[in-house]
């Protein structure tokens, strides 16, 4: 068997943790598995294979992050020599960073999870750019996280297209009993009209947006509930936003949630407000759950899920409804106050959650499409096309296609 490193900053909750913690139950079959992480404390995932912590945590100040980073690249090299590692992956950017730098005989695969053009302009930034634009290409295959993102490093990185292929995020059901899913298909018998979304509260997730469009939402929908899963530097502000606008009994900050399931099987809606997107891997956790969704059409992700045969060749004005959700068009991102009007995006959001509590049919008809289009991204099945990589030699690299769902 070959030796499988993964090397990523943390297993605590997060997307990229969690896709890591479901290949691993899926290659522990086929490689011994071992997972090098910077920090082991708070871990969110269950996982399979060794865990290997290179104990050096994270810190505020330039001058230990150049220090952290050396130890960590002199005990990263000398851990794939000691396990004898056959091909390393690494998951986030400083994780991909000393994957490339500590390579010696391994096969070097990164992962990019994000849309590197989108980041918010900084010193940080324009260093990670650089290093996406130079180092990247010293790997032996990048990996992109959708076709969107898989453009953009092309387009505006200059990675050649040979290097690089895009495989989508798997999807599992882990905490939740198979009844319990299909339960939460049927008509719930219950007063509220439940709305739930899910994601880190930064700036690219975009739920203040939500929040506004939900008082408009409680004028035409009194019994309309919204529950907000997710952590992260925004909190005050959301929670200021919702105590200004009087709406508190109608909106919940619930935090982070390992298990996220139980609600999404206890809502009736799911909406997505992302500003730009890798993927929205939450997407498909809700649709898993038979909820309709609602989601911006940001320039990468929702769009390939929710309407894969189609191109977002501009951005759209009007919502579109398509067979496994509804997209609408992408919020401006200005944190507006409480009295502030509504914005256009804004004002379409509301419309569709009150479209859909007005339509129950459209809400099953996208939920029952929705599961469907769940069962394309099964762990076996992305596990299947890491494997291909993992497998695939290096000579015979430009002459693949792109491993796409």
């Amino acid at each position: 068997m070959k030796n499988l490193a993964i090397i990523i900053p943390t297993l605590q909750g997060g997307g990229a943790e969690r896709v890591v913690s479901i290949l691993t139950r899926e290659l522990i079959n086929r490689y011994n598995v071992y997972i090098l992480v910077f920090d082991s404390s708070n871990i969110a995932y269950d996982y399979s294979g060794e865990l290997i912590t290179v104990d050096i945590a994270a810190s505020q100040n330039f001058i230990m992050k150049l220090y952290n980073f050396f130890l960590r690249f002199w005990k990263i090299r000398k851990l794939k020599k000691e396990l004898s590692i056959d091909v390393s992956i690494s998951f986030l950017g400083s994780a991909n960073i000393l994957n490339i730098m500590s390579k010696q005989n391994d096969k070097t695969i990164v992962s990019v999870r994000s849309m590197p053009s989108k980041a918010k302009s900084n010193l940080y930034t324009k260093l990670d750019h650089l290093t996406i634009k130079y180092l990247y290409s010293r790997s032996d295959k990048i990996i992109a996280i959708s076709e969107g993102v898989y453009n953009d490093l092309i387009s505006n990185f200059g990675i050649k297209p040979n290097s690089i292929e895009f495989i989508y995020n798997p999807i599992t059901l882990d905490g939740l009993e198979q009844e319990n899913v299909e339960e939460s298909g049927k008509q719930k018998k219950r007063s509220e009209f439940k709305i739930v979304t899910a994601g880190r509260l930064s700036d690219a997730k975009g739920q203040w947006h939500l929040i506004r469009a939900m008082k408009r939402v409680l004028i035409k929908v009194p019994e309309a509930k919204l529950d907000i899963l997710g952590e992260g530097e925004l909190r005050s502000y959301l929670q200021e936003l919702i105590d200004n606008l009087k709406i508190n009994d109608s909106v919940k900050l619930i935090g982070h949630k390992k298990n996220p399931f139980e609600y999404y099987t206890n809502s009736d809606v799911f909406v997505f407000t992302s500003l730009h997107e890798g993927f929205g891997n939450v997407i498909l956790e809700a649709m898993a759950c038979n909820m309709p969704v609602i989601s911006t059409d940001c320039e990468t992700g929702p769009r390939e899920i929710i309407s894969p045969n189609t191109k977002r060749n501009e951005p759209i004005k009007e919502p579109e409804i398509s067979d496994f959700g509804i997209l609408v068009p992408v919020c401006d991102g200005k944190k507006y106050g409480f009295s502030e009007p509504l914005t256009e995006e804004e004002i379409i959001i509301a419309n569709n959650i009150i479209n859909l509590y007005k339509n129950p049919s459209l809400r099953r008809s996208l939920a029952i499409n929705g599961k469907k289009r769940v069962a394309e991204f099964s762990s076996k099945i992305i596990a299947e096309k890491w494997i291909f990589q993992i497998e695939l030699d290096e000579d015979m690299g430009d002459k693949n296609d792109k491993s796409n769902v």
